[in-house]
């Protein structure tokens, strides 16, 4: 009787086993699903981010574009390699 008695006290415990497995298995589905949403949504995050970016950057060549250049004269007493876009007015 002591063997069958063990059998019949094992079966609730392989039941919680199974559905604790069950349980686990869908916790992991859900945060595989979750994980792929999260991963989806930093790559569009990503993919406005470059977009911004460039459209920055055409911005930005536009303004540089439109901005009058800056004439340089060398000053009299510095040497011919650098150049002055503003000189000091003298004192």
């Amino acid at each position: 009787m002591k063997g069958t008695e063990r059998h019949m006290a094992r079966r609730p415990l392989h039941k919680q086993l199974d559905l604790e497995r069950k349980h686990a298995k869908q916790a992991e589905a859900r945060l595989s699903q979750h994980l792929q949403r999260l991963e989806q949504a930093h790559l569009c995050h990503l993919k406005l981010l470059a977009w911004e970016q460039r459209q920055l950057q055409k911005q930005l060549q536009r303004l540089q574009q439109d901005l009058p250049q800056p004439r340089c004269s060398p000053p009299p007493a510095v040497s011919r390699h650098f150049t002055w876009c503003h000189p000091v007015p003298d004192l």
